[in-house]
C-alpha cells in the first residue's frame, strides 16, 4: 500500500516525506490517539482521569504497582502506533489495542468515585447512573454502526450491479476492479486490487500487471483525488460511469494515452 516496489529504508521515507512530514505526522497521530483514548472511555473518562490524578497526588505506591503492567502496555502501544506505525492507526490498530486495555483502567474510575463520594448510597447511585448511561450510549453506537454498514453495503451492491453491465475490457473473462476497500468487493464476489498509495504511473503499472478493468473512486489517494474532484484531468484515466444514489464513480484505463 505505502511502499509498492521500493526499498523500505529510513532514507526512502525521508526522501518521500521530509523531516517536516515525518514529525508532523507523528505529532498529529499522537494527539489523535489521545483524543481516541478519552472519547472511547465515554462517561468513564472523567473518573478514570480523576483516579489517575488522585493516585499521582497521593503517591499510592502499592496501587501504582498494581497498575504498572497496564500502564507499560498502554505506553508501549501508544509509542509504537504513533511513532513507528502511524498510518491508519486511529481507526484500526491503535484503537483495537487500546480498547482491549479499557477493562483494566476501570479500577481507576472506581478509585476516583470511592475517594470523591464517601457515602456508600450516593456512590452506588452514581455508579448505577453511569452504567445505565453507558448502556444507552452503547446501544446507540451499535445502531449507528449497523445503519452505516447497511448503507455502505447497499452502495457497494449498486457498484457491483453496474460492473455486471460493463464489458470485460482486458478480455480475460472476468471483471477486476481497483479500489481503496478491496475486502468488501471480494465479499460480494468481485475480484479486487488495492489502490497503491503511489503516483499515477505506478497505479497504472499495477492495473496492467493485475489485468484491472475499472478503478472505483473516491480513491483517498493524493495522486487520484484531483481526478475524482475534477480539478485535474488525465487521458489515461477515463470517467466511465457514476453510480446512481452514491458518491462513487467508475473509471476505465487508456494505457496507450500519453
Amino acid at each position: 500500500l505505502y511502499a509498492y516496489d521500493r526499498p523500505l529504508t529510513f532514507d526512502t521515507m525521508l526522501e518521500a516525506q521530509g523531516w517536516g512530514g515525518i514529525i508532523s505526522k507523528r505529532i498529529f497521530e499522537a494527539l489523535a490517539s489521545i483524543k481516541i483514548m478519552i472519547v472511547d472511555l465515554d462517561l468513564l473518562a472523567v473518573p478514570v482521569i480523576g483516579g489517575t490524578l488522585l493516585l499521582a497526588w497521593r503517591r499510592d505506591r502499592d496501587r501504582w504497582l498494581t497498575l504498572a503492567p497496564t500502564i507499560f502496555l498502554l505506553a508501549g502501544i501508544f509509542i509504537f502506533y504513533t511513532g513507528l506505525a502511524p498510518f491508519f492507526s486511529q481507526g484500526g490498530s491503535f484503537k483495537k489495542a487500546y480498547l482491549s486495555l479499557v477493562p483494566l483502567l476501570i479500577p481507576l474510575a472506581a478509585y476516583a468515585l470511592e475517594t470523591a463520594i464517601p457515602d456508600v448510597r450516593l456512590r452506588s447511585g452514581a455508579m448505577a447512573l453511569i452504567v445505565a448511561l453507558l448502556a444507552f450510549n452503547a446501544v446507540e453506537v451499535m445502531r449507528e454502526d449497523i445503519r452505516f454498514t447497511n448503507n455502505f453495503l447497499d452502495n457497494v451492491e449498486k457498484v457491483v450491479a453496474e460492473l455486471d453491465a460493463l464489458p470485460d475490457t482486458t478480455g480475460d473473462g472476468e471483471i477486476v476492479v481497483m479500489t481503496q476497500d478491496q475486502f468488501v468487493m471480494s465479499f460480494l464476489g468481485v475480484k479486487a486490487v488495492q489502490i497503491p498509495f503511489e503516483s499515477r504511473e505506478k497505479i497504472l503499472e499495477v492495473a496492467q500487471r493485475y489485468d484491472v478493468d475499472y478503478l472505483l473512486m473516491p480513491p483517498a489517494r493524493p495522486a487520484l483525488d484531483p481526478l475524482y474532484n475534477q480539478t485535474d484531468s488525465d487521458p489515461r484515466f477515463v470517467r466511465v460511469r457514476e453510480i446512481p444514489g452514491t458518491n462513487m464513480v467508475l473509471y476505465g484505463f487508456d494505457f496507450a494515452a500519453p
